[in-house]
């Protein structure tokens, strides 16, 4: 059974799924796709507070029609590395992962501050005892470097691919390498579907990525990639 750590699947609340039609078609996608858990996360940054109690609304309309179809809904976000985001995690304005103390973080696709800024950011996010999961590394063109992983990697961040990443209808010829980099060097801890329900991020592409991955990788890697269920575990516990 695979677990989605990252999903846009909360109707008309960021870029994601239009409406709540768009919201149940996923839904049975992912059913389809054998997507067991999902983690909600809408975008959240500095710019704009996110109204906590909406998105909670959402969440608890959306995990009824999720358990109808045998899948496990949970809440998050997907934060985006501003300077400011310390504050918004200390006013407790986030949702970590299912309620725990991993923490899906973005950066700016163009961002171009010095890595070492980078890395003390993360840093200051980790002494407030969240486990950091950095999105889709594959799309920052500026940290596109598996030496940059690995320092990552050494600071305890766990990072997460895209689905789609690997498939080069979708991407350009730079995504796609560097995502081959960092799978052969055994740097990804999760693969998700960053779902938006667009043409190209939706759950029939998630399943034919890990068809894909499973021809070229093995069973086992590929498994354990799509089936990390730390976080769904540590909620459990």
């Amino acid at each position: 059974m695979k677990t989605d750590i990252h999903s846009h699947l909360l109707p008309s609340i960021d870029d994601g799924c239009k409406d709540i039609d768009d919201s149940l078609k996923a839904l049975d996608q992912a059913k389809k796709a054998g997507v067991r858990n999902i983690i909600c996360t809408p975008h959240v940054n500095c710019y704009k507070k996110q109204d906590k109690e909406k998105i909670h609304e959402l969440y608890e309309r959306l995990k009824i029609e999720a358990n109808k179809r045998n899948i496990n809904l949970f809440l998050g976000n997907e934060v985006l590395l501003t300077n400011d985001m310390i504050e918004l995690l200390k006013q407790d304005m986030v949702f970590s992962l299912a309620d725990t103390k991993y923490l899906l973080v973005e950066f700016k696709r163009n961002e171009n501050r010095p890595f070492e800024d980078i890395v003390s950011l993360l840093d200051e996010v980790i002494d407030l005892g969240y486990k950091v999961i950095l999105a889709h590394p594959e799309y920052y063109s500026n940290y596109r470097s598996i030496s940059k992983m690995k320092i990552l990697k050494q600071q305890g961040i766990l990072l997460q691919m895209d689905a789609t990443s690997i498939l080069r209808k979708y991407h350009s010829r730079q995504v796609v390498h560097f995502t081959k980099k960092i799978l052969k060097e055994k740097l990804i801890d999760f693969i998700s579907s960053d779902i938006h329900q667009t043409e190209e991020r939706n759950y029939k592409n998630y399943l034919r990525c890990y068809r894909k991955m499973k021809r070229r990788y093995g069973k086992k890697q590929v498994t354990k990639l799509f089936e990390n269920d730390s976080i769904i575990e540590e909620k459990l516990s």
